[in-house]
């Protein structure tokens, strides 16, 4: 019974392996998401924006009135009590102030004509704030094309190392026939020796696929934050993403609707914007108005309780020079923001025609590859039978099997970089 139960624990157990693997494997948008989610750059990017946030709302709250609470108590060495005599009469002493004193005031003011440039300043940092936040859509964006896009080197190189595999395997059949055919007579001692070199670069160049393989792979894994030596993550092959033909529907006018470097541009020039009207309203006088009221206790001459209200006048006219030039600096700085909105809007049309063109190329890539593979499998198939036959010589096999290697590369290269050109375009489009 103990043995059937540690039997049962053991199954159990490795189910659950199985289970824990099948559920660490990850396609492409798993490795997406997670890439979003934990890699650093992008957790800095959404901090640096919550701060900007934080700033706006800071400066949001100096529009409204400040208000100061002071309470000063004060302990003396003694009362002040001055005596007075005059001719002809008895002294007399006057309290003038008690050994403790307390003075209670509260005071308040509200910037009037200070509103003009303090309203501009809130809506430069908010429009700041909101660009900063369309920064990290563009970031998430960026890091969610360059993962996907070493998501593909990865089988990329991995489908290289099989070909190279596959080479080396057919080449190995080649040199054990060929040794039974030096036996025989019929080819010479060179012909194997060439024939062993060529299995000997296949299976280098299986090893450099690999190390490529494994590079991109510790990529994949620090970006989804884990750790690139880690080996129980496995990854799904990209079926999807490589069998897909048509070419998405690309339109200049969505993208420029899509793309959160537009947004940004709109929002940073708007920022500029508003923080050269701050600058001109600047220019005018403080205008503030205060009020405050005051407790104070153990002073003779001063009222226990008194308040008052007022406006007041600030006008820095020796720094009108210093004020209007930064002025000037913050009207080029829109004129420069509005400048780049165009910049962005031209490069995110040529950006797209650009992608289009690549993927339609791509595309037909793919289509000559597939033609040119089975041609080159029946030269091989037939060249193989003739130099059995001694019709074709060792050259001619090699010419074959180099050629037929070269199609297969092709065709693995070819429907890659269709699958790259389609992320590059739909992420053109802002689709990603």
């Amino acid at each position: 019974m103990k043995r059937y139960g540690f039997a049962s624990i053991a199954l159990l157990g490795a189910l659950g392996v199985v289970r824990s693997a099948a559920a660490d494997e990850l396609g492409i948008e798993d490795v997406s998401k997670l890439t979003v989610q934990n890699l650093a750059e992008l957790q800095s990017a959404r901090e640096h924006s919550t701060a900007a946030e934080e700033q706006s709302k800071g400066t949001r709250g100096r529009l409204l009135p400040s208000v100061h609470v002071t309470d000063e108590y004060q302990y003396w060495n003694g009362p002040f009590a001055p005596t007075v005599k005059f001719p002809g009469a008895p002294a007399v002493t006057f309290p003038v102030r008690d050994q403790s004193t307390n003075t209670f005031a509260v005071a308040g003011h509200q910037p009037l004509l200070g509103l003009l440039h303090g309203t501009e300043e809130y809506k430069a940092s908010a429009a700041s704030a909101d660009a900063a936040a369309a920064g990290v859509k563009v970031s998430e964006s960026d890091a969610r094309t360059d993962v996907q896009l070493e998501y593909l080197r990865l089988f990329q190189a991995k489908a290289r190392s099989d070909i190279a595999q596959a080479s080396a395997n057919e080449l190995a059949q080649e040199v054990t026939q060929t040794e039974a055919r030096v036996k025989a007579g019929t080819q010479t001692n060179a012909d194997l020796l060439r024939i062993q070199v060529a299995e000997a670069n296949a299976r280098q160049d299986v090893i450099v696929a690999d190390a490529e393989a494994t590079v991109s792979r510790g990529i994949i894994l620090s970006a989804i934050g884990r750790s690139p030596d880690d080996e129980t993550t496995q990854f799904k092959p990209p079926v999807a993403l490589l069998s897909q033909a048509d070419v998405p529907a690309a339109r200049p006018a969505d993208a420029l609707g899509r793309r959160p470097e537009m947004r940004q541009a709109e929002l940073r020039a708007e920022s500029a914007a508003h923080d050269e009207r701050a600058r001109l309203y600047a220019l005018l006088p403080e205008v503030d108005l205060e009020g405050a009221y005051s407790h104070v206790t153990g002073q003779a001459f001063a009222p226990k309780d008194a308040a008052f209200v007022g406006v007041k006048a600030d006008w820095a006219i020796w720094e009108w020079g210093a004020k209007s030039s930064a002025h000037q600096a913050a009207a080029a700085e829109s004129r420069a923001a509005a400048q780049d909105i165009e910049a962005t809007r031209r490069r995110v049309l040529r950006e797209v025609a650009a992608r289009k063109a690549t993927l339609g190329s791509a595309a037909s890539a793919v289509t000559l590859a597939r033609q040119n593979i089975a041609s080159a499998e029946e030269a091989y198939r037939v060249t193989a039978v003739q130099v059995r036959a001694g019709t074709s010589t060792t050259t001619d096999l090699l010419n074959a099997e180099s050629a037929l290697t070269e199609a297969r590369l092709k065709l693995e290269n070819a429907r890659y970089a269709h699958a790259a050109a389609r992320i590059l375009l739909e992420r053109a489009m802002g689709l990603r």
